[in-house]
């Protein structure tokens, strides 16, 4: 299987690589964790069969919800004094503590991190995020845009509100 190896800061990718077999997956996010402290590192990986997206976490079990590579949680290194993703997630949902708003306005494992709107399309099925939105945005922005496509109407309905899946 093929895995994305991807080094983020503050949503941004700086560095990824493409290994194939997971050994390669878990040595590469290693490096990159020893290489980039203060970043999250995430594997991802894609099914082609069923057009399943996931990840492969740090205890070598795959699903759809991505935990950080890494000795110290980078949730709680950028919050400071809050220790654990629980309450990370907490802070960052009621912006209390240093807790930052979604860059993009959309996260793919319960706001610990978020992507740009063209790559949670690229690696997700359209239903789950249609699934996660609020219902009344998305009428909104249906009423006023559709038919439309995917793209425009995720960038059209960020401008409302975020939208978190895991």
């Amino acid at each position: 299987m093929k895995y994305t190896v991807e080094v983020t800061k503050h949503g941004e990718t700086i560095e990824s690589a493409e290994v194939n077999g997971q050994r390669n997956a878990k040595a590469t996010a290693r490096e990159y964790a020893a290489e980039y402290p203060d970043c999250q590192i995430y594997v991802s990986w894609f099914r082609a069969s069923d057009g399943q997206p996931g990840y492969l976490n740090p205890g070598g079990d795959h699903d759809i919800t991505g935990r950080p590579w890494g000795a110290i949680n980078p949730a709680a290194r950028a919050l400071g004094s809050i220790k654990t993703e629980k309450k990370a997630v907490a802070a960052r949902e009621n912006g209390k503590k240093g807790g930052r708003p979604l860059k993009y306005g959309i996260s793919i494992n319960n706001r610990l991190s978020d992507c740009a709107p063209a790559k949670a399309i690229e690696i997700m099925d359209w239903d789950v995020i249609v699934n996660a939105m609020d219902d009344d945005i998305r009428e909104q922005v249906h009423n006023k845009y559709a038919p439309c496509s995917h793209i425009k109407f995720l960038h059209e309905y960020l401008r409302r509100g975020p939208i978190v899946i895991g």
